[in-house]
């Protein structure tokens, strides 16, 4: 009998040790092959130090590959485009680390004007642009804003 038990216990250990290696194997190729399809089935593609990349602006990016290059994206290039927004993000992050949206007037003029860009797209997109309606409805929202900031003003100047 305790031959017997011997013999079931490794049997067992040797059960465990092959279910827990190929579980193993599992998730190394999971995690290796698979990383960047699986985030992208959550609607997050990747998160770098807290920021997302979401799953549209990754599609969108994989569009916009494939009108350039008129056939579909194969899994290399795939990689490849999410590795570029990667590197996007953490440029990003950079700049702002090292205050460039304030301190770089070539960065913060690039900002400013894809900023106020951004509100003329918006009249565009919904059919009722006019130079002036989008110079008022920029400036109704910078009235907001300053509605809502603390702004100090240098008494001396």
């Amino acid at each position: 009998m305790n031959v017997q038990t011997s013999g079931n216990h490794l049997i067992a250990v040797i059960f465990l040790f092959i279910a827990s290696t190929f579980g193993l194997i599992l998730g190394l190729v999971k995690t290796e092959t698979k990383f960047f399809f699986n985030a992208i089935d959550d609607g997050v593609a990747a998160t770098i130090d807290g920021a997302e990349i979401q799953k549209v602006d990754y599609e969108r990016a994989v569009s916009l590959f494939e009108r350039g290059s008129r056939e579909k994206a194969s899994r290399s290039d795939k990689e490849m485009i999410l590795d570029r927004l990667i590197d996007e993000e953490l440029l990003f992050q950079y700049a702002i680390d090292r205050d460039l949206l304030r301190r770089d007037m070539n960065v913060r003029r690039t900002i400013l004007q894809a900023v106020i860009g951004g509100f003329e797209a918006g009249d565009l997109s919904s059919g009722q642009y006019h130079s002036e309606y989008a110079v008022i409805r920029l400036d109704d929202y910078l009235g907001q804003l300053r509605e809502t900031a603390d702004i100090s003003l240098d008494t001396n100047r």
